[in-house]
């Protein structure tokens, strides 16, 4: 239905009857029966969605949408997708499509999407053009491929401004907003969500790249615990730009954990202006974990920072030295801005870590950015937890 306007004019309720997705995958022809129209939600709900149909290859409300298509004010609520093995390699699953080219916006889902599937998302599968403004509630559960909050996997794609609320995003690799992003921009995005991955597991992306067009990430933070072999509080892979970002939740890899990002091997790879406040772990003997990076091969990390106050043993790299320029008093983020970073993008709250202009405070973050001020003095900064029982009268 190319150029043909849809309009929702009441809230629908599928009472979970199987769905049978708008715009299917052709044999023949991937796009001869994809959705192309504009579909105007109204901001009206479809609830009680259910799809357990393995020959569901673009499994959602849509399956596959192309042509430049537009999705908008739509809320797909209470819905499941549970397919256990589907019958294509290319399979992909989110519970507004399975396989989107369309410019998506204003929309939220939520419910469980889970199964077997080369990509899995709450509300989109595959994802090339734009996903803005959108929310998801949706546990995803795809040990076969990509899982992500938002998106499974994309290609040239833009997300700007979403955000997961999810309970957990479970996957092979997983993301609290997408899995695997190439080519395109993340920004202005929150994760509260649990990530759990078997391999690369980001609190945002876990893996970024740009093979194509170039990518980059900015103004997003997470708050969510991130689990995986290699794990990042923001990436677990980036090969991008990461610019004004922060972690706060616990970062947790069996191999690498880091509190921006896991690894960095590559020059392209440019981090700045990130701040880490969450608890990093790593598992293996043979492990190596950072407050910032990791694994740091190549790449240039500039104004980019810990609290050593809280952390006086930690280091900004777990294979780098030169670690001090890295490490900032408790004061130096909650008295004023850090240095260099940029007012346009951070706001300054006394009391406070820094915060990002125009974010929400996703689950948690309120409680995990307020700073406990210790008192500091010339003798040393390794009896922090001391200090803190004193200050606290425990």
């Amino acid at each position: 239905y190319p150029q043909t306007y849809f309009l929702l004019v009441h809230n629908l309720d599928l009472n979970l009857q199987e769905w049978n997705p708008i715009g299917l995958y052709g044999s023949s022809d991937a796009n001869s029966y994809a959705f192309a129209g504009n579909f105007e939600g109204n901001g009206k709900t479809i609830k009680k969605m259910s799809i357990t149909d393995a020959a569901s290859v673009y499994a959602g409300l849509f399956g596959n949408v192309d042509g430049g298509a537009t999705i908008c004010n739509l809320h797909v609520d209470s819905s499941y997708i549970d397919i256990a093995s589907t019958e294509a390699s290319n399979s992909s699953a989110g519970l507004i499509a399975g396989q989107s080219a369309a410019t998506i916006s204003n929309c939220s889902a939520s419910g469980r999407v889970e199964g077997s599937f080369h990509t899995a998302g709450g509300l989109v599968g595959y994802v090339r053009l734009t996903m803005q403004n959108c929310t998801g509630n949706v546990d995803v559960v795809n040990m076969s491929g990509y899982a992500g909050g938002i998106a499974g996997s994309g290609m040239v794609s833009d997300i700007i401004n979403c955000h997961t609320y999810a309970d957990s995003i479970v996957g092979k690799n997983a993301g609290g907003i997408i899995a695997n992003s190439n080519s395109g921009e993340i920004r202005s995005c929150t994760n509260a969500a649990i990530v759990k991955a078997e391999a690369m597991a980001g609190g945002i992306v876990a893996q970024l790249s740009g093979s194509t067009f170039g990518s980059s990430m900015e103004r997003c933070a997470n708050s969510g615990t991130v689990i995986g072999e290699d794990a990042g509080g923001i990436a677990g892979l980036p090969v991008s730009s990461i610019n004004d970002c922060f972690n706060a939740g616990m970062v947790q890899g069996s191999m690498n954990a880091g509190g921006i990002a896991a690894m960095s091997n590559s020059d392209g790879n440019k981090i700045s202006s990130c701040y880490n406040i969450g608890e990093i772990n790593v598992s293996s003997a043979y492990g190596t974990k950072g407050e910032l990076i990791a694994t740091f091969q190549y790449g240039n990390v500039t104004n980019s920072y810990f609290d050593k106050q809280m952390k006086p043993h930690a280091t900004a790299f777990g294979t780098r030295t030169g670690n001090a320029s890295f490490a900032l008093l408790t004061t130096q983020f909650v008295d004023s801005l850090p240095d260099n970073f940029d007012t346009a993008a951070w706001q300054h709250e006394s009391g406070r870590y820094p915060l990002i202009k125009g974010l929400p405070l996703s689950r948690g973050m309120d409680l995990q950015t307020a700073a406990l001020k210790l008192h500091v003095s010339n003798d040393s900064l390794y009896d922090t937890p001391g200090r803190i029982r004193r200050d606290m009268g425990i």
